[in-house]
């Protein structure tokens, strides 16, 4: 049977031609140095049809991805397109799929899905303010029909959304559940090792350092079978504990090695924000030549993508580095523009360490009544969260200060409320 594909050609070739006129390409430059004019004249009038080869060429060069040049996804998304991104790691692509789909959905549980993928989708993207509402309707909509797995993937995300939230024991609560009662239904055998990074995380930066380096050790015999960007998550959190428990430079040496697989696995929002954590631990053992180079690097990312939560975490990094370096002005010039993101990214509480390195440079001009108003706050805001490990790191840095002023009995009495 001969199959007549010339209008499909033709469709394909009119892609082509039109994404070449929005990169202002002529075609001889899209053919660059392994096709000729000739060649792409022809696919553009749609005499031929291109083979997946010379699509993967193209597509690059021409700002867009060979499954955009075969088909017209102007309100003509399919679940495969968007399970594909997402797989991927094109984590914007999938949301756009995900969603518009979503909007086409009435039923329930398909609608549930598909909120559930384009949550996890921003989850990867570290956008806790837009996950949160799509992850809690996804768990609503699945519980009413959906697949036992699916309703272990959304609670896993949603235990990520709590964690961000610093709402540790809800997402502990959450994974915890998932390790008693609900693995059998998961339908992917990584997810146990999954979990206990996770719960590592959690630890790490909520709970017990002791606790982390446990389930890390536990989820450890089992990262080998993980593909590359969860082993890079893995040194990732692995790092965090490390620094957390006070060995800066074994921090280092397991970010180093999660850079490296993240790079592998092209993931350049996790190398980012990763930069931006070893940064602070060059600061820690005085490297702040290494550190300025991490830090601009995890600004540029930050602010090439619009991402408001992680540029305001960056620009505390830089100015802790400006005040290491003796600039108390730049260091608090940086430590207001990163709160007034927290205000704009609208997440209260998000920049604490902006906090503390304000009030620290506020000191370090003399400019002790605003420095102690700032510690007000920051002791004030400590003793709200929910996170004892956060609590305590903030009021032993409240206690530190005010010993350093000589004022003894208060951080005598701050330093018992961290015990």
């Amino acid at each position: 049977m001969v199959v007549d594909q010339r209008e499909l050609a033709k469709a394909i070739g009119q892609r082509i031609r039109t994404a070449r006129i929005a990169a202002q390409l002529t075609q001889q430059e899209l053919a660059g140095d392994r096709y000729t004019k000739a060649y792409i004249s022809a696919l553009e009038l749609g005499h031929a049809k291109p083979s997946m080869a010379a699509l993967d060429y193209l597509a690059p060069r021409l700002g867009t991805t060979p499954d955009r040049l075969l088909t017209d996804h102007a309100g003509r998304w399919t679940r495969v397109d968007a399970d594909l991104h997402l797989a991927a790691g094109r984590n914007q692509e999938a949301i756009d799929a995900y969603l518009e789909l979503a909007d086409r959905t009435p039923d329930g549980v398909v609608r549930g899905e598909l909120l559930l993928g384009a949550g996890e989708a921003y989850a990867r993207l570290r956008d806790v303010v837009q996950a949160g509402p799509l992850l809690a309707e996804a768990s609503s909509l699945l519980a009413k029909g959906g697949s036992p797995a699916d309703r272990v993937r959304a609670q896993y995300w949603r235990s990520w959304v709590h964690m961000h939230l610093n709402d540790p024991d809800e997402a502990r609560r959450l994974l915890i559940d998932l390790l008693e009662h609900g693995l059998e239904d998961a339908e992917d055998p990584d997810m146990e090792v999954r979990i206990r990074i996770a719960l590592a995380s959690i630890e790490s930066w909520h709970g017990s350092p002791d606790r982390a380096r446990q389930y890390l050790e536990e989820a450890r015999g089992g990262i080998e079978g993980l593909d590359i960007r969860r082993r890079a998550v893995f040194y990732d959190v692995l790092s965090v504990a490390r620094r957390n428990a006070g060995d800066a430079e074994g921090a280092i040496r397991a970010g180093l090695e999660a850079i490296t697989l993240f790079r592998a696995a092209h993931q350049v929002d996790d190398i980012a924000m990763l930069e931006n954590q070893l940064a602070v631990a060059f600061v820690e053992i005085g490297n702040l030549g290494r550190a300025e180079e991490l830090a601009a690097s995890a600004r540029a990312a930050a602010e090439q993508r619009g991402d408001l939560i992680n540029l305001g975490h960056v620009l505390d990094t830089q100015a802790m580095i400006h005040l290491a370096r003796g600039d108390a002005s730049g260091a608090l010039e940086l430590a207001e523009r990163s709160l007034s993101l927290e205000t704009d990214a609208g997440i209260p509480g998000e920049q604490t360490g902006a906090r503390i390195t304000r009030a620290r440079a506020l000191t370090a001009l003399g400019r002790l009544d605003e420095a102690d108003a700032g510690w007000e706050v920051i002791a004030a805001e400590a003793r709200e969260l929910k996170s004892p490990y956060r609590r305590k790191a903030l009021l032993s840095a409240y206690a530190e200060m005010l010993a350093a002023r000589g004022r003894h009995a208060e951080a005598y009495e701050v330093m018992r409320e961290t015990l």
